[in-house]
């Protein structure tokens, strides 16, 4: 995607986390939240892979993670 007009505009009142200042056409805060999400479940599932799976104090918001990106939550293994 070629960059926007907004690549070259000051970013300090802009939340960190988007791709598009917010006056953009291209803001999108839902995909960049939504990127942040499945970035955080594949940590969290390459974490789980080394230890004993995810663990119980993550349990409950790694299965809301997954189904807000539409992805059935996979068992926690006790």
């Amino acid at each position: 995607m070629p960059l926007c007009e907004c690549s070259n505009w000051a970013r300090e009142s802009s939340k960190v986390f988007t791709d598009h200042h917010p006056r953009c056409q291209q803001y999108d805060p839902e995909g960049d939240a939504f990127k942040i999400v499945v970035a955080l479940i594949e940590g969290i599932d390459a974490w789980a892979g080394d230890e004993d799976g995810v663990h119980p104090d993550c349990w409950g918001a790694y299965k809301m993670a997954e189904a807000f990106v539409g992805r059935i939550p996979k068992n926690r293994g006790e």
